[in-house]
C-alpha cells in the first residue's frame, strides 16, 4: 500500500488489512468489525488514513474532519460512495487467488463503492447524422458495443460487447459500421472461461455472442431501426515495426490466417505488405 502511494497519491487509501502474510494469511480484517488486538493500532491508522481521503469528496465531510479529526465508519462509508464515484479516493482492497481470502470483501465494495451504468450519465451516440445520448435503460434502442474478440479452439470466433442501451437477445442486429446484418443465435455471459446460455443482456451488462460474420472490435450492433453507433475506443498508433516469415512456403498461408486471427484479437496491431520489399509487417505499440 505505501508503494501504491507513493506512485499514485495520498487517493489510494486501504479499506482492509491482512490477516497474516504469505504462507500465513488466513484472511482479511474489516477495519469496522472485530480488529485482532495485534491489529488495532494498525487498522486505526488505516482508519485515520480512509477518513482524510474520502473527506476530500466532500465539503460537509472535510468540515466535520478539520473540526474533530476523526469520522464515523458510516460517514466514511458515505464518503467512500461519492469518493470513488468521482474519482477522488480509489479503494485498495487485500485479497488472495490462492485461498480465495478477500474475495468477498472484493465484490462487496464493488457494489457498495462503484457506480453503476445509471451513475455515470449519458453515453454519445449517432443516428445518421444527427447526435444522440444514450442512457443505461434496458427498454431503450439497442446500442452493444464489442470491446473484445477471441478465437476459442472449440466455439470459434467471440465477440464480448457491453449493452449501452436496450437490451440484446437473439435474433437479428446490423453492425453500424458496415451496414451488414448479423444473426445473434445466442446470447451468452461470460463466466471466467466459460460462457454460460441467457435469455437476453440488459443496457448496463457484458455478453458474448458467437460466429458474427462482419463485426469487429469497436463496432456497434444496433437493429434497423435504431440505426445507433458508438464511437469506437481510440487506440494508440503502432511505434513498432517488425517483418514475419513463415519457416517454410508451405506454412504461407498458416501465417496470413493467424495474423489476421491476432489483429482481429488485438485492435492495437496492424499487418500489411511493404510495397518496397514485398515483406509482411506486424507493427504494434510495443
Amino acid at each position: 500500500v505505501a508503494q501504491i502511494r507513493s506512485q499514485l497519491g495520498n487517493r489510494c487509501a486501504a479499506v482492509n488489512l491482512p490477516l497474516g502474510q504469505e504462507a500465513s494469511f488466513a484472511g482479511v480484517v474489516d477495519l469496522f468489525g472485530d480488529v485482532p488486538t495485534d491489529l488495532r493500532d494498525a487498522a486505526d491508522e488505516a482508519i485515520d488514513t480512509l477518513a482524510e481521503a474520502v473527506a476530500e469528496a466532500d465539503d460537509t465531510l472535510m468540515e466535520k474532519f478539520l473540526d474533530e479529526g476523526t469520522l464515523t465508519a458510516d460517514e466514511i462509508r458515505q464518503g467512500l460512495r461519492v469518493g470513488v464515484r468521482s474519482g477522488v479516493v480509489v479503494p485498495v482492497l487485500v485479497g488472495s487467488s490462492y485461498t480465495g481470502g478477500g474475495i468477498e470483501d472484493l465484490l462487496d465494495a464493488i457494489v457498495d463503492y462503484l457506480p453503476s451504468p445509471a451513475d455515470l450519465g449519458p453515453v454519445s451516440a449517432t443516428k445518421g447524422d444527427t447526435a444522440v445520448e444514450l442512457t443505461a435503460d434496458a427498454s431503450g434502442p439497442l446500442a452493444a458495443v464489442i470491446f473484445k474478440t477471441a478465437a476459442d479452439p472449440f466455439v470459434g470466433k467471440l465477440s464480448y460487447f457491453r449493452v449501452i442501451s436496450g437490451t440484446m437477445a437473439h435474433g437479428e442486429v446490423v453492425d453500424a459500421r458496415t451496414g451488414e446484418t448479423e444473426r445473434v443465435a445466442q446470447v451468452f455471459v461470460p463466466l471466467g472461461k466459460h460462457q454460460e446460455h441467457v435469455d437476453k443482456v440488459v443496457a448496463g451488462d457484458i455478453g458474448v455472442v458467437a460466429k458474427l460474420a462482419h463485426a469487429v472490435t469497436g463496432d456497434t450492433l444496433t437493429t434497423k431501426a435504431d440505426g445507433l453507433k458508438v464511437a469506437p475506443v481510440a487506440f494508440p498508433a503502432p511505434v513498432f515495426k517488425v517483418a514475419v516469415h513463415p519457416k517454410t512456403k508451405a506454412d504461407l498461408d498458416k501465417l496470413s490466417t493467424s495474423l489476421s486471427r491476432l489483429v482481429e484479437e488485438d485492435p492495437t496491431l496492424q499487418v500489411y505488405k511493404d510495397p518496397d520489399t514485398a515483406e509482411t509487417i506486424m507493427a504494434g505499440i510495443g
